[in-house]
């Protein structure tokens, strides 16, 4: 009996080690700051946080928590960025990683040996640059199942134009479109490292208001993907993310120009088989500050629950997390359209009633522990 016993706990012990918590890392660094250039990062930062707060939650049904780590404004900094990156707690071959840089970016002269930019990171000194290459070598340092690293800033200097979004303008996102399967296959199959930068060294990238033409490019096609209009698969994805955007033309003061994306897509050998689990976890920290905002609000989506019930957390929620007179603005999948602007009750009474809306992306958040305002995207199964 004994020895049954003792059977038992250590394929016990063996399974719950094959549970170990698979984790999305997401980590986005954007420089809203600077006076050039700060209003089209914005747009990048909310296009980012978007989509893949989307991806997250389509990742949490094949059984990955997901971490986010979000600094912008005055918290786009060198110490920031290493904090975060070198604080990363992976699962070697089990969790993925996703980085994206946006603002400024320069590099060395005669620097051969590293395609890769430095990120200014809102810093005027060059001693609190950081080489893109760097983050890929302590991430890398830490065997992820997969990392995807990608920076939109100039390898050169930086310059600004009016670029035209290429970025859906649907009000919501429609989960009865996206085709998980492909969301899984690229980042859950897929392993290795994805590296890409806006442009190749030499050139400068180009930005408007709504982001630059690289990041515009870039979740147009992953929402292609999505759309099972192109295929999932890495090296695919970034050359067509590399040939649309060199074909755009831009103008400048010096004339025409453009630029070229320059990536490396290094695939790995096999990894562990995934362990899907019921019950996935999310956390939300920006600027340094954890948040609980969203999950929270996505409380109010639970279906187990009677309406009546969703009905009676609402006062908590409210009291807790925002002011008198809060307002929540809800935005279109480009992050430029206003689809709705509520008082923050009405705003969560339609969602507890709603029987469409599957989850809600909180892109930015306005305030200290109680917001004043916050920006929204509504994912529907409809």
């Amino acid at each position: 009996m004994k020895t049954l016993k003792l059977i038992t706990a250590i394929c016990l012990a063996m399974f719950q080690a094959n549970l170990i918590a698979q984790t999305l890392h997401v980590v986005v660094f954007c420089d809203t700051n600077d006076k050039k250039i700060g209003v089209n990062k914005e747009s990048e930062r909310k296009i980012t946080i978007n989509e893949m707060e989307t991806i997250s939650t389509i990742l949490g049904e094949y059984g990955y928590d997901s971490e986010m780590y979000e600094c912008h404004g005055n918290y786009c900094n060198k110490s920031n960025l290493l904090k975060v990156v070198k604080g990363l707690e992976i699962e070697p071959e089990k969790d993925v990683v996703f980085f994206y840089y946006g603002g400024h970016g320069s590099r060395a002269m005669n620097n051969e040996e590293d395609p890769f930019p430095q990120m200014c990171l809102g810093e005027d000194y060059e001693e609190n640059w950081v080489p893109a290459t760097l983050v890929k070598n302590i991430i890398m340092k830490k065997n992820p199942r997969l990392a995807i690293i990608l920076t939109g800033c100039c390898n050169k200097e930086d310059a600004g134009v009016s670029i035209k979004s290429v970025v859906s303008e649907a009000a919501y996102t429609k989960e009865s479109s996206i085709d998980k399967a492909a969301y899984k296959k690229l980042f859950l199959d897929a392993t290795g490292l994805v590296m890409m930068t806006s442009s190749k060294a030499g050139q400068y990238s180009y930005s408007g208001k709504e982001g630059g033409v690289f990041c515009l490019y870039f979740w147009h096609l992953m929402e292609m993907i999505g759309e099972g209009k192109i295929t999932p698969d890495w090296a695919y994805l970034c050359d067509a993310v590399k040939k649309n955007v060199a074909e755009v033309p831009i103008n400048t003061r010096s004339g025409v120009v453009h630029q070229e994306p320059y990536y490396e897509v290094t695939p790995k050998g096999s990894t562990p088989n995934l362990v899907i689990k019921k019950n996935t976890t999310r956390t939300v920290t920006i600027n340094n500050q954890g948040s609980s905002l969203m999950s929270d609000i996505n409380s109010l989506l639970n279906q187990t629950l009677s309406k009546d019930q969703r009905l009676r957390m609402i006062d908590e929620i409210q009291a807790k997390h925002f002011t008198q007179g809060a307002k929540v603005i809800t935005k279109g999948r480009n992050m430029t359209t206003n689809v709705d602007y509520e008082d923050v009750e009405v705003f969560l009474r339609r969602i507890a009633l709603s029987p469409f809306i599957k989850h809600i992306n909180v892109i930015s958040e306005e305030g200290g522990d109680k917001k004043t305002q916050i920006i929204v995207h509504e994912v529907r199964n409809n």
